[in-house]
């Protein structure tokens, strides 16, 4: 009677190898569109480690939820497999569509071994002895005990319609400290 492992490496080691740069990377996970210089700086400047809190405030199309929040988080983890991200904005359906995208390009792609995808979280094989996620879903409205992910990722926390309410901001700032 043979044992049979189930084999946790990189499948994909030569095509990994082969991906140096951010738009190498697009490229080979097939992302809708190429960045202009100015917006793979802006990814850079979000995932540096430097322990330092980063705002990217820029007006609506510029690529902010697209470039940081879907392939910046892809690119990261693809470097890091086994950090954790919390995605939180103003609602839990938005953070799910950001997680959605971030899933299909993650399946699609074949660069990613996913353990597990859920509504709200993605694990990846890389992460298997850790309790977190690998990316989580939450919206401002959810309590964020238990859970102590390497980068969190505000996307959108205040909307138009948001904004306008003195609660929904305390809430925003609140946690963002």
């Amino acid at each position: 009677m043979k044992i049979k492992f189930f084999d946790f490496s990189n499948k994909n080691t030569e095509k990994k190898q082969e991906i140096k740069t951010f738009e190498e990377f697009l490229i080979a996970i097939d992302f809708k569109f190429l960045p202009f210089p100015k917006q793979v700086e802006m990814v850079e400047f979000c995932f540096k480690r430097d322990d330092r809190i980063k705002m990217v405030l820029a007006r609506r199309g510029i690529g902010k939820t697209e470039l940081v929040a879907i392939a910046g988080i892809l690119w990261h983890l693809y470097n890091n497999p086994t950090d954790t991200i919390a995605i939180i904005s103003s609602t839990q359906s938005l953070s799910r569509a950001i997680l959605q995208s971030i899933s299909a390009y993650m399946l699609s792609s074949g660069l990613f071994n996913v353990k597990m995808a859920k509504a709200d979280t993605i694990k990846l094989v890389e992460n298997k002895f850790s309790k977190e996620p690998s990316v989580s879903a939450k919206s401002l409205k959810t309590i964020l005990r238990a859970i102590h992910p390497t980068f969190v990722l505000f996307d959108d926390p205040l909307t138009m319609e948001t904004a306008d309410s003195r609660v929904m901001r305390a809430l925003a700032f609140k946690k963002y400290e």
